[in-house]
């Protein structure tokens, strides 16, 4: 569409055009959130009178020029939306579409008392420059003062704590275009994007370097600001964060790839990737990231509308299971109520993930177990069933209350109640010292996230993996001195020296291991973690292909217990379980195993 010249308080008026893409036309694309359909306003298409949403005819206004037509793709303009078969059409064109432009805007908005020091922000991010040289933080006059050098920490801490320094960005982080799912693709296939909210405008390279530098800046030399940010501060540090980081991850991977979804991550990652996205329609929390995903899948699934909604969302998981030969997807069907229109087994993407939920630390988990000792799954889809090959071997005796994620403070009672009952079903009177260590290993699900030294920054997080004999040791000292403070000062903060950089980054990984987790203890004495939704009576399974054990609930009128019957099951989720994890639990699984069909 040609956006045509005109005044700020003349009528928009837009001409449309019918280009081939072969033919590499110029034009730049709009990407936009449409904002209340109820609330509308006029403008000329081909010179007949149209309503469109007031938040696109607003953003026209601002990218339209006084004296000189401006080439554009807006999907509410170019694409008929009351035609359903073009809409399904354009979808799998939105990768050439978005990849095929000059320039992209990314529209948040009109502009609001803080958006101008939100942009002031985000700049002085990006620069790389130290939190008090920051423009929205001038400390240059107190610095002079004999009274500041005297008491600089006291006066940063007030001016921190009542300025709220970071808070002008949670209204341009939490606008709608951030949290919606058509919008991820239209960032990642632009090259070169602009994010505007009013007057105000930033490049996207600016905007991604900003969030990389704050985190090093918080990690390192202005570490110690992080003591002083307000409640609101760290607030809008987590939504900053939310906003930019997984964007950032697709939009740079696309980058070096220079095509779309050429295999980096899988469909079902990609979802899980983006599952706090918001979408209209419940399908389109799959179709709006089809462009992203590998070509195979682009090829095999197409936009539907007239589709079950039950077979959109089951699609990505048996592709991903046939891929893989692994049932790495079935993580990502962990749910935390009831939802009787979908299968246990096939994820429901419509529900919002948890932000508390560190799902991201489950996604990294999963690949460091072999719990199925390198076996390949053996699967089949009949309706809403998926059968697997597997074998039941254990059963659940007891279980012990989760931990929300992020609420360290009652933590430490709360792993103690595990611990006791633990020692009390399994350990006997006498037992050595080194005895705490599989309740340690389970709580650590055997893995860490260790700190590397590097020149530029002092701890660099580097990736999850399987813990070491020194993070046992670490553990042990940690779980020692916290036992000890909860037990005579639960008050007192923890001495400094007395815990150690180790120990530390330990007690950060136990936050992210236990976070939503459930203790709990087989018939056969073994320990372990799972969804918070297991119960007594759940059965842990080893399944062909499985990373990890999965926990399955029989089944009413299922014929489990018999030996020769097929259960019939629904999948709670997978779980860690102490001496299961290395295909301890598989030897013989192929030929000893069962079919079971969970539902």
């Amino acid at each position: 569409m040609t956006l045509l010249p005109g005044q700020t308080h003349e009528e928009i008026k837009v001409v449309l055009s019918v280009v081939s893409l072969s033919t590499n036309p110029q034009y730049e694309a709009l990407s936009y959130v449409w904002g209340d359909a109820h609330s509308t306003r006029f403008i000329f298409i081909d010179g007949c009178s149209s309503r469109i949403t007031e938040n696109l005819e607003v953003a026209l206004r601002w990218l339209r020029h006084v004296d000189r037509e401006r080439v554009l793709w807006v999907d509410a303009i170019c694409v008929n939306q009351q035609d359903l078969a073009e809409r399904e059409s354009q979808v799998s064109l939105m990768a050439e579409i978005y990849g095929g432009c000059q320039f992209c805007t990314v529209w948040l908005g009109e502009e609001d008392a803080s958006t101008e020091r939100a942009f002031d922000l985000l700049r002085s991010m990006a620069s790389g420059s130290h939190f008090e040289d920051w423009s929205c933080f001038p400390l240059e006059f107190l610095q002079s003062l004999k009274l500041y050098r005297e008491s600089k920490k006291e006066l940063e801490a007030c001016i921190l704590s009542y300025s709220g320094l970071l808070e002008p960005s949670q209204d341009l982080f939490k606008r709608s275009w951030w949290s919606r799912s058509w919008t991820v693709q239209e960032l990642i296939f632009s090259k070169l994007v602009t994010v505007k909210c009013g007057r105000h405008e930033i490049d996207w390279d600016q905007l991604s370097q900003a969030h990389s530098t704050l985190e090093i800046h918080l990690e390192r030399c202005c570490a110690h600001f992080r003591d002083y940010l307000s409640g609101v501060d760290d607030t809008s540090l987590h939504i900053f964060d939310v906003a930019v980081s997984a964007l950032n991850e697709l939009r740079l991977g696309y980058q070096e790839e220079k095509q779309p979804g050429a295999g980096r991550h899988s469909m079902v990652y990609i979802l899980a990737l983006n599952r706090k996205r918001k979408a209209s329609d419940p399908r389109d929390k799959v179709y709006a990231f089809l462009s992203l995903c590998p070509v195979d899948v682009r090829e095999t699934l197409r936009a539907d509308y007239d589709a079950d909604l039950v077979d959109c969302y089951a699609w990505p998981t048996i592709n991903d299971i046939r891929k893989s030969r692994s049932l790495g997807a079935l993580s990502h069907a962990l749910r935390y109520e009831e939802c009787a229109h979908l299968p246990s087994w096939v994820s429901d993407w419509s529900i919002l993930e948890d932000e508390n939920d560190p799902l991201g630390n489950r996604m990294e988990i999963y690949d460091l177990f072999d719990a199925a000792k390198g076996s390949a799954a053996i699967f089949s889809r009949k309706g809403r069933t998926l059968s697997l090959w597997g074998s039941h071997r254990q059963t659940i005796l007891a279980v012990r209350e989760s931990i929300s994620f992020g609420t360290h403070d009652d933590t430490i009672s709360v792993l103690q109640s595990w611990f006791d009952l633990w020692r009390h079903l399994i350990q006997k009177p006498g037992a050595s010292s080194d005895s705490a260590i599989p309740f340690l290993r389970t709580l650590m699900l055997d893995t860490f996230r260790p700190f590397e030294q590097d020149e530029r920054r002092s701890d660099l997080i580097v990736g999850l993996m399987r813990a070491r004999p020194q993070d046992y040791e670490a553990c042990q000292r940690w779980w020692t001195l916290a036992c000890v403070k909860e037990a005579f000062a639960p008050d007192l903060n923890m001495e400094p020296g007395l815990e150690t950089s180790l120990m530390r980054s330990l007690r950060q990984n136990i936050d992210l291991s236990v976070g939503h987790q459930l203790f709990f203890i087989t018939e056969e004495g073994s320990i372990g973690l799972g969804p918070r939704t297991t119960r007594v009576g759940d059965e842990i399974w080893i399944a062909c292909g499985g990373n990890m054990p999965l926990i399955l609930r029989p089944a009413e009128s299922s014929n489990s217990s018999h030996p020769y019957g097929q259960p019939r099951c629904t999948l709670v989720g997978d779980c860690y379980i102490d001496g299961f994890m290395d295909g301890e639990a598989a030897d013989g699984l192929e030929n000893d195993g069962i079919e079971v069909r969970i539902v």
